[in-house]
Order: C-alpha cells, then sequence, then structure tokens
C-alpha cells in the first residue's frame, strides 16, 4: 500500500527542501507577502507539471484530520485547484507520491517543500528541474 510506503520515505529517505531562491526577508507589506507566495506556488505547480509529464506511476493524497485520502478519482481541475490552495492558503497539504522513483514531495503552505527520495537518479533530475524554475533544493 501507498501509504505504508509513504510514511517508510519520510522516516527513512534522505530529506530536501524545495524553497525560493532569492526570499525577501525585510518587512513586507501583506500584498508583497501574498505576491511572494503566489509566485513561489506558480513555479512549484510547473515543476509539478514537468515532474508529471516524466513520471508514469504518481498517486495524489491530501492529509485531512490525520488521513491521507487518495485524490485518484478528482477532475484535473479540482487537484490544480487543491494544489494551488495548499500552497498559498491555510489548507491541508497535498503528496505527490512517485512510487517507481520512492520520492515523496510535500505540497504545503510553507514556502518550503519537503522532499523524500531514495533515487538518487531522480534527486539529479529534479534539481535540474528546480534550478529551471529559478528555485532551490536544500
Amino acid at each position: 500500500m501507498c501509504l505504508h510506503k509513504m510514511e517508510k520515505l519520510e522516516e527513512e529517505a534522505p530529506k530536501g527542501y524545495i524553497e525560493p531562491n532569492n526570499l525577501a526577508f525585510e518587512e513586507l507589506t501583506e500584498e508583497e507577502e501574498q505576491s511572494q507566495v503566489d509566485d513561489f506556488a506558480r513555479k512549484i505547480i510547473l515543476l509539478v507539471f514537468s515532474v508529471l509529464s516524466e513520471e508514469k506511476s504518481h498517486h495524489f493524497f491530501q492529509l485531512k484530520k490525520e488521513e491521507l485520502l487518495p485524490l485518484s478519482q478528482w477532475s484535473q481541475e479540482a487537484l490544480w485547484e487543491a494544489i494551488y490552495l495548499a500552497l498559498t492558503r491555510e489548507s491541508y497539504p497535498i503528496y505527490l507520491y512517485l512510487e517507481e522513483k520512492s520520492s515523496l514531495l510535500v505540497l504545503d503552505n510553507s514556502l518550503s517543500c519537503p522532499v523524500y527520495s531514495q533515487s538518487e537518479p531522480w534527486m539529479k533530475r529534479l534539481r535540474e528541474l528546480v534550478t529551471k524554475e529559478e528555485l532551490a533544493i536544500t
């Protein structure tokens, strides 16, 4: 089952974070802060599109009230809206699990998306995609 494999990845796999390259740390207006959040969300969504275009076996889940719900029955529109909300608002996180790559990407509103992976070749490819979107992996 995916849930068991995902939990094992979170416990055992090397962890990194996808973050904005040049995040402004000075005091921002609410509008400027929201602009940064929206820009990061847009870049992450483009990154997810790129990842999905290369991966055959992937699963999306949403964590709600300590329960991981599969999103396989959701329409594409509802899925992308949920991803955008997870990245920009106080919403439930979305998990993208790449079974064949033993990798997990957590999409939430922290301006820092955790990545767990046991596949060094996939992490190398992810670093290339992250750089293309002007993001960083730490």
